[in-house]
């Protein structure tokens, strides 16, 4: 009689310890991407592992082959009888051409070893990449440029669609809109001060082909205010009116200190300025001074309007005589043909 009793106490206790065990299961076990552009960043594939036991799982291992495929993150925590955890694994997008990778799960289930797969097709594309997207400049002086570096380092050629100004935001300028794999390509602004206030920031969107959702940029930073301003920055022509042109600009003095100006060639005093094919200068002398509130007239020569470009920079530097601050001004006069 007692023989018997131990006999069924084993066999109950063989029975017990058969079904006491962890069990392993995935939400799924392959994924395929189709195909995908080319990227920047890794591709993040995500695995769901529950356990439907009803003992304690524990993930032992996970393993890859070579080839840009690795396992990316893993519990080494026990998962509990009806909890998940997620594996995730990466696999390098800058790889061109299709891609059939495999990783292996390794746990204390009784199905010890799974395998996983993901499968698919890098294709050609551009990458849109910036050193910085938002950018404190600091102080510019006025007139003074400031400029984003964007770099194409995808593997086909970058096309800006077009640049979106936030707020009102000043215009966002470039001289191509196409950037080819490998290069870079500055993107300029022109901040203009506020009599109101030195401070700025501006916002734009840069929509291309490099990626559905757009790049948003930010610039920041303070302008060195000159209280120097013009009356006019475009030249209207007659269609045959050739030989030297003279106009007129009048300078305003906004402050309320006098200032000395005088224009800039290559960073020194000078009363002509060589510009492409261009004779510029002004009657007033190397320098000239402007009392505050007050104004000058400046009278301004072109020479050769044959094969005029429709925009011409001068630089025009201004000093308040009695503190010795200097300021900056970028004058753009623009070429118009009047219509006859």
């Amino acid at each position: 009689m007692r023989s018997v009793i131990f006999l069924f106490i084993g066999i109950c206790s063989f029975s017990f310890s058969a079904f006491a065990q962890p069990k392993i299961s995935l939400d799924k076990t392959s994924i395929d991407y189709g195909k995908i552009p080319y990227g920047g960043s890794n591709l993040k594939s995500y695995f769901t592992v529950t356990n439907t036991g009803n003992e304690p799982l524990i993930i032992t291992r996970v393993s890859t082959g070579d080839g840009g495929f690795m396992c990316h993150s893993y519990t080494r925590e026990p998962i509990m009888p009806n909890k998940y955890a997620e594996i995730i694994f990466l696999y390098d997008t800058k790889r061109i051409g299709p891609f059939n990778k495999s990783g292996y799960i390794q746990s204390n289930a009784v199905e010890a070893n799974l395998s996983i797969r993901i499968k698919g097709e890098i294709t050609p594309a551009p990458v849109a990449y910036f050193d910085k997207r938002e950018v404190n400049f600091g102080m510019l002086e006025a007139g003074d440029f400031a400029s984003f570096n964007m770099i194409n380092y995808g593997t086909a050629l970058l096309k800006i669609n077009k640049i979106e100004s936030v707020n009102h935001s000043i215009p966002l300028v470039t001289l191509y809109d196409t950037l080819s794999v490998n290069n870079n390509m500055k993107l300029d602004f022109y901040p203009k001060a506020n009599v109101d206030s030195v401070n700025f920031e501006y916002q734009w969107k840069l929509f291309s082909n490099a990626s559905e959702e757009p790049k948003v940029l930010t610039a920041r930073g303070k302008i060195n205010f000159s209280p120097l301003r013009f009356d006019t920055t475009t030249v209207y022509l007659k269609p045959s009116e050739i030989g030297t042109r003279f106009f007129t600009v009048k300078c305003f003095n906004s402050g309320n200190e006098e200032i000395e100006v005088f224009m800039v060639s290559k960073g020194e005093h000078a009363e002509q300025i060589w510009l492409p094919s261009k004779q510029i200068y002004y009657s007033e002398g190397e320098k000239y001074t402007i009392p505050a509130k007050g104004e000058k007239t400046l009278i301004v020569a072109y020479q050769s309007f044959e094969s005029l470009p429709p925009e011409e920079k001068n630089t025009f530097h201004s000093v308040h005589k009695k503190s010795n601050k200097k300021y900056r001004n970028v004058v753009s006069i623009k070429f118009k043909m009047q219509k006859s």
